[in-house]
């Protein structure tokens, strides 16, 4: 009996591993894509107003290619640490690509949004690294722009290739 309650918690361990190990990037200790993609469907579930802000390194293909792979993980790692530690506690953040990051504001006007992105905006402008670094990012509100993960991730990425297109650096809300 003991060996098949010993066998049932290393089971157990060996799922709670696996589940952790899909639900957070390894590189960044973020959620990863799908993780977050859960969060959003059981925050609209609740039906409580939100954000989701999706960011996007810019110039990170340039960083690489001059300063190697290892330096582009170490900005990316450095990045992480300021979604991580600078959001409020109620905010989720994400790993949502290779370069791109995504958040969850919320409780949030669209005023709060913005003031909170812009915000982390700044903190990653001080990073100290080889070249300035920058985000530019998109922002979607729930409701308004959208009632399923699919229109607030759709209208989010628009608003940063409008933030991207405009100049980079910026955000953009549509």
């Amino acid at each position: 009996m003991a060996d098949q309650v010993y066998k049932l918690l290393e089971r157990s361990q060996l799922y709670h591993d696996i589940v952790t190990r899909v639900s957070y990037d390894p590189h960044t200790l973020l959620l990863t894509h799908s993780a977050f993609l859960g969060v959003l469907e059981a925050e609209i579930d609740r039906g409580n107003r939100f954000a989701v802000v999706i960011l996007d390194v810019d110039d990170l293909s340039s960083i690489n290619a001059r300063f190697g792979h290892e330096a582009g993980d170490q900005l990316l790692e450095k990045i992480s640490d300021i979604l991580r530690n600078r959001t409020r506690k109620t905010d989720v953040a994400a790993r949502f690509g290779g370069e791109e990051f995504a958040l969850l504001l919320r409780n949030v006007t669209k005023s709060k949004a913005i003031e909170i992105t812009d915000r982390l905006l700044e903190e990653v402008r001080r990073i100290e690294f080889n070249v300035k670094v920058t985000l530019s990012a998109g922002i979607a509100i729930f409701p308004e722009h959208g009632g399923t993960v699919q229109e607030l991730i759709k209208m989010a990425t628009q608003a940063l290739q409008i933030a991207k297109i405009s100049g980079k650096d910026r955000l953009m809300i549509l």
